[in-house]
């Protein structure tokens, strides 16, 4: 059974689509944009940033000579992950750190080892898990924030860099 589409019909093109407000015009070939209300305009601003005690200027780490030309980073932050209690997560791949930022913005250096970490997942026991390109993976103690090496096989060709979307 059919049905004739008029010129104001919409036709869905995808739950993305439909979860944002999107649709596309049943008569228009152009493929135009219709939301229901315009998007709500929010000014951005910085809630925080690295301080300056944590950057490392001037440096060179294997890292960036592999993937910035041999020019100096004094960081490259990766692996962004809540906690339960609001505080955010993240990794400095070329000097081997995790960092935890509270929700009022303030930075904590929770470990720091001969690594590359550049993802993390809290695991349901509340280990953190990390994906470190030159390690494996690896497992942070929230306690001690000490790093143990998971026995991981790699492909020799290939650098472990994923565990953002494993689930448990």
């Amino acid at each position: 059974m059919s049905k004739h589409y008029g010129r104001r019909d919409v036709l869905r093109v995808g739950a993305s689509a439909l979860a944002a407000g999107a649709f596309l015009s049943a008569g228009n070939a152009s493929a135009s944009m219709y939301l229901d209300t315009p998007p709500k305009i929010i000014e951005p601003r910085i809630f925080t940033q690295m301080p300056n005690e944590f950057r490392r200027k001037g440096e060179r780490s294997a890292w960036a000579d592999a993937n910035k030309g041999g020019r100096p980073v004094d960081s490259f932050i990766e692996g962004p992950c809540f906690a339960a209690d609001g505080s955010l997560y993240i990794t400095d791949i070329p000097f081997g750190r995790v960092f935890r930022i509270s929700p009022a913005g303030v930075w904590t250096l929770i470990a720091q080892y001969d690594g590359e970490p550049n993802g993390l997942k809290f695991h349901p026991d509340g280990r953190i898990l990390i994906a470190d390109y030159k390690c494996g993976l690896m497992e942070l103690n929230r306690v001690q924030f000490e790093t143990r090496r998971f026995r991981v096989r790699s492909l020799p060709s290939e650098r472990f860099w994923k565990v953002g979307t494993t689930g448990f």
